[in-house]
């Protein structure tokens, strides 16, 4: 039988990731089912029920997820890699019903720009990025790349996009930067040959293409804005030639000036639909349902080197937050729509009445803390808002925005009457949790920005620190907020403030390699502890006793209080710093989270790591214990919000 030093790691369970990777092109997809939905967070593939939110997960990456593909039967899903500079990015087929791999290749360098199956699963073929540029197709059945080729010629822009033809799996389109191609599949020869499409003397940047569903026509969404129509090669001895640039009809208030109109910011993605209409989404947050206008315009129109007499008319239109990077439909016809901002919506194409399904923070995530004694809710913050979310279903509950700002820190009232905010700006601002309206600011709080808050429980003290090294004590009324004290004993960065139980002591984590205890009642200092290192946390053991850091010399290290003396030094993370450290109620468990991308629990007092949490693909930020110590919330710099189960016994 093991001894307790001798515990093996165990992996512990990811209940739900709360994020959508939103700048992926065509990164969100509908299973072929209709319950199930796919994209990539991180360094995984999400598949999420709709209906329940629940969530499975595709883990087997190295680095961030670039691009995801589901094949049309629903058997297979096809992801892709970003990789530093010099290595190989890898493709990794996925069985759907086991959800375990089937197949994969490492054919490109650094990045893989797009996947996509045939559609009838005979062929994958991916797309490298720019420091690989090859299209390499790779047979299904047999698992094995069948050929490959460089996917545009030297004079020429990069590829981003890949879309196989609607009813044959031996042709397929790649397009880009002042590119597009159409591919041919020699199976048995095992030879790729394209063909350059005539575009005169057009030049458009491509971010997405759609063929419709008999082949015949290809259209191509530009970041100009309008949109390519190209005749595809019906005959052998035919090639693909552009037949127009689209615009959509102007505005009335503007037929006498112009004669079409394009999009604000590109168009990003397009969605082909039933009575030769299409469904288009642009930069600046559009989804608009078109329609090939009948009339033609009064005069010739010049669009961007292009004559055409081609117009769309905007049949429907509605507005989304953030740019429009995925359009896709379920077999019924309803249209899920992706943006940027890492939102997930609805909409029936109809009427496009657009329903919020998930959101995300789309940058990094700075802190996450729970209400006291209350483990259904969860709050956090990054660049521009701090939210509230649902923990059981991962919703989103509120959100309190303050544009072009960046919040550093939050805490929540004891009696959950505040949610306590600090500000890059160096504003304090706390909000009311219910309807999300601002309770009261305190102005040049820190002339750095806040960096940490901690509240007394009685809601009557905030003490916040600063980027310039002080720490502060508020004194918070109904009307005003009055400053108690100034501590100015650090010369770094505040990076955490923690209290003990009763309000009678507080310790302030800095970047200049000092811990300092506190006495909040008289604000004197009573204890220091240095060490070499730039003290990223803090946290007090339940008894009050002893402390705990963690900071940039990668060690999980023990304290005592009375005097300041290191008990304990532990080697928690192999590679990079450690950012966050929280413990448990009953003081069994230490969790931590840093650079290395990995949580790690420890016993408390046996000093070993029993659990690691694998699914960050970025540093960890910030991490937090449940009250009911049931589930811990880790967040990340890649906007990932993860929810694991907390293990009971050891």
């Amino acid at each position: 039988m093991a001894s307790d030093g001798e515990v093996k790691k165990k992996e512990l369970q990811l209940t739900a990731a709360i994020g959508f990777e939103g700048n992926v092109l065509s990164g969100l997809h509908v299973h072929p089912d209709g319950t199930h939905v796919v994209y990539a967070l991180g360094t995984d593939v999400v598949v999420m029920e709709v209906a329940s939110g629940r969530q499975r997960f595709l883990t087997g990456h190295s680095h961030n997820v670039s691009c995801v593909d589901v094949s049309r039967c629903g058997r297979y899903i096809a992801s892709g890699q970003i990789n530093f500079m010099g290595f190989r990015a890898e493709v990794i087929i996925w069985s759907y019903d086991t959800l375990e791999r089937y197949g994969s290749h490492n054919l490109h360098k650094v990045k893989v720009e797009a996947v996509a199956f045939s559609p009838n699963d005979v062929f994958m073929a991916s797309l490298g990025g720019q420091d690989d540029g090859n299209v390499i197709v790779y047979d299904v059945a047999t698992k094995d790349p069948l050929c490959g080729l460089k996917a545009s010629q030297p004079t020429q822009g990069n590829s981003l996009v890949l879309k196989f033809c609607s009813t044959v799996d031996d042709t397929f389109v790649t397009a880009g930067d002042y590119t597009l191609r159409v591919w041919k599949i020699h199976r048995k020869k095992r030879f790729l040959a394209p063909s350059n499409v005539t575009l005169s003397e057009v030049k458009r940047k491509i971010r997405c293409a759609r063929i419709d569903a008999v082949d015949r026509y290809l259209y191509c969404g530009t970041t100009s804005g309008d949109i390519m129509k190209v005749r595809l090669a019906q005959e052998p001895d035919q090639m693909p030639a552009l037949v127009a640039c689209l615009a959509r009809t102007p505005e009335k208030k503007n037929k006498l000036t112009r004669e079409g109109e394009s999009y604000s910011l590109g168009i990003w993605s397009m969605l082909m639909l039933p009575n030769d209409e299409m469904l288009v989404g642009t930069g600046a947050g559009r989804v608009a349902r078109l329609q090939e206008s009948t009339q033609k315009p009064r005069n010739t129109i010049k669009l961007m080197k292009r004559v055409t007499d081609r117009l769309m008319d905007e049949v429907q239109c509605n507005t989304v937050q953030g740019r429009v990077t995925t359009l896709t439909a379920d077999q019924s016809g309803r249209v899920y729509v992706g943006t940027a901002d890492s939102h997930i919506y609805r909409a029936c194409p109809s009427s496009i009445k657009l329903t919020l399904l998930r959101t995300g923070h789309p940058t990094e995530v700075k802190a996450v803390t729970f209400p006291r004694a209350c483990s259904e809710l969860f709050v956090t913050c990054a660049a521009e808002d701090t939210r509230v979310w649902h923990a059981a279903s991962g919703q989103e509950l509120l959100r309190m925005c303050v544009p072009n700002m960046v919040c550093q820190c939050l805490q929540v009232a004891a009696d959950g009457s505040a949610i306590v905010t600090g500000w890059n700006d160096g504003i304090v601002r706390s909000y009311h949790p219910e309807s999300g309206k601002l309770q009261y600011m305190i102005r040049d709080a820190h002339n750095r920005g806040v960096s940490a808050l901690a509240a007394f429980s009685t809601g009557k003290i905030l003490m916040t620190g600063g980027g310039e090294g002080q720490v502060r004590a508020w004194e918070i009324g109904c009307q005003t907020q009055t400053l108690r004290a100034a501590l100015k004993e650090h010369r770094g960065s505040v990076t955490c403030l923690r209290l003990t139980g009763d309000d009678s002591e507080c310790v302030s984590a800095s970047t200049d390699g000092s811990c300092i205890i506190w006495d909040v009642r008289r604000f004197t200092r009573k204890t220091v502890l240095f060490a070499n290192t730039l003290f990223m946390g803090v946290c007090y053991h339940p008894s009050e006793a002893q402390l705990i850091t963690c900071g940039t010399d990668r060690k999980l290290a023990y304290w005592e209080i009375f005097d300041g003396s290191l008990i304990r030094e532990l080697e928690a993370a192999q590679d990079g710093g450690l950012n966050a450290v929280d413990i448990t109620p009953d003081g069994r468990f230490i969790v931590t989270g840093g650079d290395d991308k990995l949580l790690k629990v420890y016993r408390y007092s046996e000093g070993d790591c029993v659990f690691t949490g694998v699914g960050h693909s970025t540093a960890i930020s910030s991490l937090k214990i449940s009250p009911d110590m049931k589930t811990v919330v880790s967040v990340g710099t890649d906007g990932a919000i993860l929810c694991w189960k907390m293990p009971g016994d050891v």
